[in-house]
């Protein structure tokens, strides 16, 4: 309890005691996110993997994105030895994985960590949805629109009545373009 106190009355001291932190990470972290930051940087391990995503997520938001890719590869990496993680949200490190590529403009990569994502066995219905649009807006950016059609059809037919399914049904009807 002190630990937390510390951070959430002197976040300042907090965040200089965070190693190798860029100055944009340090600066959109409240206190919570840095005494997660705090553990993982005393044992990553320490971390279930959807801590560890929520990290990456503040990485890829603070102009990283590459590196932002390269920690949601070793956490994907990391979920395939037995017991590492109590609980594996790799549905979670997939998405999240699939927007620091689409960033970056790697679109191919990111369709398809976005469909792995969707096809996740834990994955909920609103995160189906969004996965399934964003690998179809992907795939209309590479040109292959057959499987943005899939994706888009998919997406509809997971979250028939959402907001993303309707924009899945515009897309059915026009490519998407990038602004």
């Amino acid at each position: 309890m002190s630990e937390l106190k510390m951070t959430v009355q002197q976040p300042e001291e907090a965040l200089a005691n965070l190693p190798d932190s860029s100055l944009a990470l340090q600066q959109t972290l409240g206190p919570t996110a840095t005494k997660t930051l705090q553990r993982m940087f005393r044992d990553p391990r320490v971390l279930e993997s959807g801590e560890r995503s929520d990290l990456m997520d503040l990485r890829k938001d603070a102009g990283e994105g590459m590196k932002a890719v390269d920690a949601y590869r070793e956490i994907i990496a990391e979920s395939t030895k037995p017991g590492y993680f109590a609980e594996a949200r790799l549905e979670l490190a997939y998405f999240g994985l699939g927007d620091a590529l689409r960033g970056q403009r790697h679109y191919a990569e990111a369709a398809q960590a976005y469909e792995k994502a969707a096809g996740a066995k834990s994955v909920g219905t609103e995160l189906k949805v969004r996965t399934l649009l964003a690998a179809g807006e992907c795939r209309d950016l590479l040109g292959e629109r057959e499987q943005a059609t899939k994706d888009y059809q998919e997406a509809i037919t997971a979250g028939p009545n959402t907001s993303r399914a309707d924009t899945a049904r515009k897309r059915l009807k026009s490519p998407y373009k990038a602004s």
